[in-house]
């Protein structure tokens, strides 16, 4: 058990052992009340000042008769008897919880209450700041990294990371990819990249040809039947030596003219990426004839399943070490930067407006839903231990201020004859 829940059950001892305690000793006011009522009588004959005692210790005794029926009503029937609206709590357990969840939903988890308490505290700056302590920020990288191996696995494994590889999928499937692939090679064009791009298609050209040099013979001498072998060999290896030179040649030469007409080759093929439909349609089939196949639901579930089973942590601590330094130094940039703190601010504001306005029904019937499951005579026993106290107090009020007013009264009952 842990120590939280072990305090909690401390503490609601306490309580209970408080509450009995004072319940026994309000309780035995009324027996003395009853004993004062009993001894003014039968001697204020002898002492006419007893009346007043009399007065005060009958309304007392009423008003604390009263007093406790009322508060025993609300938990339980007094006496085991079930008198009508007794037991309030337990009979009306679930009105309760269904009007308390409508309460919070409506004056507490408004969406303007809650947005404008979470930025008028400045919790951008309290959270960044409070990052941007090493020791902080170690703290919620261990943490992460020791649970989020468990949620990987746990995601994976349900219905949930099946889901989120099918959304992952139709989110692929609906991306135009000729558009992508034209900016990528728009973004070779010029560029140091664009080298390496060229020297590795024309290596590669290079060795294909060099490795079929056996294929290329055979289709050079069905096409060329009245020359010998020998030269047909010959002139298939001249042109191969001459490819491969070619390419070494360019990899040598950074303004070799070969390089550019590759790189105008690239640049007719991006053009053909964004301007023809015939091209981005074939595109388009090949991408969900792959995707299709590749089936993402499963290769995202094999992902997460993968990632959180590597190891323990994710992360080691060499690099956990690393990733907190990393997350307290920027944390503490951005701390200093007022107009990004107003920005996130702005932006948790409109975020929390946005789920409150979404899901605050649904935290009502969450509270509703969870009073539901609660035992009756659990939730009753909880909330005397909460409140019983202040209820045995207005109990002994009571009686005080019934036997004040059975003082008050005296006087003009007297007068009255009544008395």
């Amino acid at each position: 058990m842990s120590e939280t829940v072990i305090d909690a059950a401390q503490r609601e001892a306490a309580k209970a052992a408080r509450l009995h305690h004072l319940r026994r000793v309000i309780s035995l006011l009324l027996p003395l009340a009853a004993a004062g009522l009993y001894a003014a009588s039968h001697f204020k004959a002898q002492f006419p000042a007893l009346a007043w005692v009399q007065s005060f210790c009958e309304a007392a005794l009423i008003g604390g008769i009263a007093d406790w029926f009322a508060v025993v009503a609300l938990f339980r029937n007094p006496m085991g008897i079930p008198f009508p609206h007794t037991a309030i709590v337990p009979r009306n357990k679930n009105r309760i919880g269904l009007e308390l969840g409508r309460f919070v939903e409506q004056n507490f988890l408004t969406p303007e209450n809650v947005a404008g308490k979470f930025t008028e505290k400045g919790l951008a700056r309290i959270g960044l700041t409070w990052l941007s302590q090493p020791a902080n920020a170690s703290h919620v990288v261990d943490a992460a990294g020791d649970a989020l191996p468990r949620l990987l696995r746990d995601l994976a494994r349900s219905d949930t990371g099946h889901a989120l590889g099918n959304v992952v999928g139709r989110f692929l499937d609906q991306v135009e990819i000729a558009p992508i692939l034209a900016r990528l090679l728009d973004s070779l064009s010029g560029s140091e990249h664009a080298k390496i791009v060229v020297d590795y298609i024309i290596a590669q050209v290079a060795s294909t040809l060099h490795k079929s040099r056996p294929f290329i013979k055979t289709r050079f001498a069905q096409q060329s039947r009245l020359t010998p072998f020998w030269v047909d060999g010959y002139l298939v290896n001249r042109f191969v030596d001459a490819i491969v030179d070619m390419a070494a040649e360019v990899a040598a030469d950074p303004n070799h003219e070969l390089r550019a007409l590759v790189e105008e080759e690239l640049a007719r093929i991006a053009t053909g990426l964004r301007e023809t439909p015939d091209v981005q349609i074939q595109l388009r089939q090949a991408q969900h004839d792959v995707l299709a196949r590749l089936d993402p639901a499963t290769l995202v579930q094999n992902a997460l399943l993968g990632a959180g089973t590597t190891n323990d942590r994710l992360l080691s601590p060499e690099l956990a070490a690393e990733f907190a330094a990393m997350l307290a130094r920027v944390c503490a940039r951005l701390a200093d930067d007022p107009a990004l703190i107003t920005a996130i601010d702005a932006r948790l504001r409109r975020l929390i407006v946005q789920v409150l306005t979404l899901f605050g029904p649904q935290f009502s019937a969450l509270i509703a839903d969870a009073v539901e499951q609660w035992d009756a005579d659990t939730v009753s026993r909880k909330l005397e231990i909460e409140v019983g106290p202040d209820l045995q107090y207005i109990r002994l009020n009571g009686m005080l201020v019934g036997g004040l007013a059975g003082v008050a009264l005296h006087p003009l009952l007297h007068i009255l004859g009544v008395q």
